[in-house]
């Protein structure tokens, strides 16, 4: 048995001044990437069963292009206010905290956050994690709570400008 973890960074989100950092919308480049990088994964052909997502607008913006491109129930996304603006060991909390019913959990959440996670599970930190990058990672292990520092093997990267 094993455990599989997207790290998905939120799309290219709109900088209007007029409205909250949690409110901010994807932009144009966000709305063209996010769909396409939703069924770059889907040609990976592992798929997520479960999507966490931060509360951000823009991080629930992502995951419904997700949801749409992988044909996942709207029921199989979960809205964490504690991945927005997490530091990696909130982020490890919340990995150690999911049920062990699934196999295979996306994260959709923000810089620096989730590059910082990647690093800490992988041994690597050498992947910069721009806007809708997705990191593919695979842990030995029966459940959720055994994932630690250096647990996880990256099997692939990806990332709107990897054409």
């Amino acid at each position: 048995m094993s455990k599989e973890l997207f790290l998905i960074r939120h799309a290219k989100s709109d900088w209007s001044f007029d409205l909250t950092d949690v409110e901010r919308p994807l932009n144009y480049r966000g709305n063209r990437d996010a769909p396409v990088m939703a069924k770059r994964l889907k040609e990976y052909g592992i798929l997520p069963q479960l999507i966490i997502t931060s509360n951000a607008l823009r991080t629930k913006e992502t995951a419904a292009y997700f949801v749409d491109k992988l044909a996942l129930q709207e029921d199989k996304v979960i809205e964490d206010a504690h991945i927005y603006e997490a530091h990696y060991e909130t982020l490890l909390m919340v990995i150690n905290d999911f049920d062990n019913q699934y196999d295979r959990i996306a994260i959709i959440g923000h810089n620096p956050g989730i590059s910082v996670i990647n690093s800490y599970l992988s041994g690597d930190n050498s992947f910069a994690f721009p806007t809708c990058g997705i990191v593919h990672l695979h842990f030995d292990v029966d459940n959720w709570q055994e994932i630690s520092q250096g647990s996880g093997n990256i099997k692939w990267i990806d990332y709107p400008k990897n054409k």
